[in-house]
Parts: C-alpha cells; sequence; structure tokens
C-alpha cells in the first residue's frame, strides 16, 4: 500500500506485549511495515504512550529496546505542533466517542491528510472519513 497508514500504540503494544488474542494479527501488521508493504506512519505521542507504559511499570530497559526497534520500522514519524492544538480541541469537543490521544491522532492525521488507520480502537470506526484496517 502506498498510501500512508497510521499505526496506532495499541498495535505496537499487542504485538510486544503478553498474550492477547490481537497479538498474532498486530504482529503481522508488524511484519507488514518491516517488509514495506505498508507506507507506515505515527507521531511522537505514540512513542510517549510506550514509553510512559513502560517506565510505569518499571521497566525502562525494555523500553527503550522496543522503542528503539519501533524508530527504525517508521517510514515517518511525525511531530506534534501548535498547529494541530485547534483541531484537536475541536474534535475533543465535538467528539466525545475520542480519548484525548485519539483526537490528538487523529488531530495529526487530519493535518497531514492521513485516511487510514491500523488501531484496534473501535471509536475510529464512528469517523465517516477514516478507515480502520487490522
Amino acid at each position: 500500500m502506498n498510501e500512508p497508514c497510521f499505526i496506532d500504540t495499541n498495535i505496537l503494544m499487542y504485538a510486544v506485549g503478553g498474550e492477547h488474542p490481537l497479538k498474532k494479527s498486530c504482529q503481522e501488521i508488524i511484519k507488514k511495515i518491516f517488509d514495506r508493504s505498508i507506507y507506515a506512519v505515527t507521531n511522537t505521542e505514540v512513542f510517549q504512550e510506550i514509553a510512559y507504559r513502560y517506565w510505569s511499570l518499571k521497566k525502562w530497559k525494555l523500553a527503550r529496546q522496543i522503542l528503539d526497534d519501533y524508530e527504525m520500522l517508521f517510514d515517518e514519524i511525525l511531530p506534534i505542533e501548535k498547529k494541530h492544538l485547534k483541531l484537536y480541541y475541536h474534535l475533543l469537543e465535538t467528539m466525545p466517542q475520542l480519548s484525548p490521544r485519539d483526537a490528538i491522532h487523529l488531530a495529526v492525521m487530519q493535518t497531514n491528510n492521513i485516511t487510514h488507520i491500523y488501531t484496534t480502537d473501535a471509536a475510529f470506526k464512528k469517523i465517516p472519513h477514516i478507515k480502520v484496517l487490522l
């Protein structure tokens, strides 16, 4: 797929986490990214989410290994900038199904004309112009 696809945190976490019904499908997505079958983009918030989770579990060494591996995996890691904030706030005000993390991802996606997302988060399925992949 040549179209950029946003990769949500949950795909990455399930792929490296413990046993879970979604683990295998998330690992397959990672393999497709590695093989360059998927043009994978994400944002810096995804890396912060992973870092925070492992840091809170006192597993920073493991976090660092995972973060380094994932950094190399992506075609693009988009920043979160001032220009995203007004859209972010608007999304939070108008789409109550979105968590703050989902809303910042969506703001970055919309600003960068990204319409496809790999996620296990059902909230994105309710957004008409977004195609959820898994």
